[in-house]
């Protein structure tokens, strides 16, 4: 095995991680305009975190089709949760809205991602 490929997960998971804590402060201090504290930074870090392990689990366990689509629902909810926000009008129902579809859609996605790769295992068996 070579050395390179050995961290590949790694850097998967930071990248994973380094993209949604980004994401997710553009998408709430620069689409929505709101201040953000101290715990606004932990949520988002610890969030984006779990999105990187999880991610990186997947390749870890070479677990490939499942990592793609677990990362296109992620990114799948990224563009509902800032489609949400630019359509949310002035209330908060949109705000919280959106959030809420980026999480229903990266869960959605893991599980949806698990069951792929259930399948994808037991037709190449």
């Amino acid at each position: 095995m070579v050395q390179i490929k050995r961290f590949n997960y790694a850097i998967i998971g930071l990248i994973t991680a380094l993209v949604s804590f980004i994401l997710f402060y553009a998408g709430i201090r620069i689409s929505l305009g709101i201040s953000i504290t101290g715990q606004n930074i932990k949520a988002y870090a610890i969030t984006s975190l779990a999105l990187g392990v999880i991610s990186a689990l997947l390749y870890l366990f070479r677990q490939k089709v499942s990592a793609i689509v677990f990362l296109v629902s992620i990114l799948t909810g990224f563009i509902l949760m800032y489609a949400s926000f630019a359509t949310g009008g002035n209330d908060s129902w949109g705000d919280i809205a959106g959030v809420m579809y980026f999480f229903v859609s990266a869960f959605a996605g893991l599980v949806i991602a698990l069951i792929v790769q259930l399948v994808y295992k037991l037709l190449n068996r």
